[in-house]
């Protein structure tokens, strides 16, 4: 059923060439909304493949269980961007926000919608330089929004930052450039629930919107190892349904000459919020 669906969308796109055409690929069987955390997506090796992109697996939710569902390859399309599916924290649920093709005006496969985002053409295939450090102010109502690298005319250009009116019960998750096969892919920021981003005088950091007033537990032990080419980025107390939960730890693959720095709860005045870690 898969493969007659992707066939489909892939002849209305062949025969009209100058359409959107919305198809489906790797269908997400499973629930679109459910209500259990995830489990951290497994590691995929896989080597460089001239003209293809590396569709990473994902977990699907199917008879009441998580199920891992491999990645594969895509051929690449020209001038057109691939966007990783994701799930998605709204709430006290969890939805799918399925993959797809954007930009180029060309075939855009996916499933039901997708998230915000923008992308350009002209992508750049080197990796974007370590953000700029903006120091603002506290502002009582308003979020900083933080600034980013641009890709403009075949170079970097850093963008600046810009205020935001709070939104009830909604958090910030700021844009990240994103490595997609030989090319860097912006992902828009988003508003959605669960989580404030602030800005105080020592950084940015993230509230929960039910935060925590009591000091959270000692951290847990972890005992990862080493890992070739790989910084362990150590587990933290998240407040989840009013009470602490230990959310494990995991491997992020090395940056250069970059080192990653881990984030920590501070104490400010009542509440106590997450200050995310960061590499540097």
């Amino acid at each position: 059923m898969r493969t007659r669906t992707l066939m489909f969308g892939l002849a209305i796109a062949l025969a009209v060439p100058a359409c959107q055409v919305q198809g489906t690929a790797r269908v997400h069987s499973g629930a679109a909304v459910v209500y259990q955390e995830p489990p951290q997506p497994q590691v995929e090796r896989v080597n460089e493949r001239t003209g293809f992109l590396w569709v990473r697996g994902h977990w699907d939710w199917q008879n009441g269980q998580w199920s891992w569902i491999g990645g594969h390859w895509e051929k690449e399309r020209s001038g057109s961007q691939w966007r990783e599916g994701r799930w998605e924290r709204r709430g006290s649920a969890w939805h799918w926000v399925p993959g797809e093709w954007t930009g180029g005006g060309a075939v855009i496969v996916g499933v039901g919608g997708g998230g915000g985002g923008s992308v350009t053409t002209d992508y750049p295939t080197e990796e974007p330089p370590v953000p700029q450090r903006e120091e603002q102010p506290y502002r009582p109502g308003q979020v900083w929004i933080g600034g980013r690298w641009e890709w403009r005319a075949g170079k970097w250009a850093w963008s600046t930052g810009r205020w935001e009116a709070e939104r009830p019960n909604q958090a910030w998750t700021p844009g990240r450039w994103e490595r997609q096969g030989s090319r860097w892919v912006w992902v828009e920021g988003t508003w959605g629930a669960g989580t404030v981003t602030v800005t105080t005088g020592g950084g940015t950091v993230t509230v929960d919107t039910d935060y925590p007033d009591a000091e959270p537990p000692a951290p847990q032990a972890e005992r990862p190892g080493v890992k070739r080419n790989h910084v362990w980025v150590s587990g933290r107390w998240e407040w989840k349904g009013r009470k602490w939960m230990w959310s494990p730890g995991r491997w992020e693959p090395l940056r250069g000459k970059q080192t990653w720095v881990d984030g920590k709860w501070e104490k400010q005045g009542a509440r106590w919020v997450w200050v995310e870690g960061s590499w540097r």
